[in-house]
């Protein structure tokens, strides 16, 4: 599965989701915000990956030390036996890792693309309700953007996260690594 977003082709969704949340989204590090981060990841996926805003995913929580999504587990993100379609699976674990570098990206305007190298994950037991998608990996993703903005190479990062159940926390349904490649544009190109 590949996947590519950078900065110049989402300014214009960036603004216009901007103008719809009426201020600016700003540090998602407090839940005050993540009402408008939701928002913008609304706008956003009806511009740039619409199946991803029909999964109606919601970000519980961006810190410095943790990312975590829930889905929805209802008839659009369900297969034919009743449990999380894998495609769901995927958007919620991409999400999840790359929420940090989506939310630099808008407020740091940073010029960087980036692209899903590749995902692998290991089922451990079906998800039957809604799912969280987490990871603590922040700050390697952040060093990982930082590498990229200071180098004209393609630099890649791995990252792993997982996912529970909402209403059972401490049982793993799925633990997946996502690799992130990222590489710095010229604006002026």
């Amino acid at each position: 599965m590949e996947f590519a977003l950078n900065s110049n082709t989402l300014q214009h969704d960036f603004l216009l989701a901007e103008h719809l949340s009426r201020d600016k989204i700003g540090a998602m590090h407090h839940e005050t915000h993540l009402p408008r981060l939701n928002r913008f990841i609304r706008t956003l996926s009806l511009f740039k990956v619409p199946l991803l805003g029909l999964c109606r995913p919601k970000v519980l929580e961006l810190s410095d030390s943790m990312a975590k999504v829930q889905l929805p587990h209802e008839f659009l993100t369900k297969n034919h036996l009743g449990s999380m379609y894998f495609g769901a699976l995927a958007m919620g674990a991409e999400l999840s890792i790359a929420l940090r570098l989506l939310e630099r990206m808008r407020s740091e305007k940073i010029p960087v693309s980036f692209i899903f190298k590749d995902f692998s994950c290991e089922f451990h037991k079906r998800a039957e309700e809604d799912v969280h998608f987490c990871t603590e990996e922040i700050k390697a993703l952040d060093d990982l953007i930082d590498r990229a903005l200071s180098s004209e190479d393609r630099q890649n990062g791995t990252f792993k996260g997982y996912a529970v159940g909402a209403s059972d926390p401490s049982t793993r349904l799925m633990s997946y690594q996502i690799t992130i490649s990222l590489k710095k544009f010229s604006r002026t190109s």
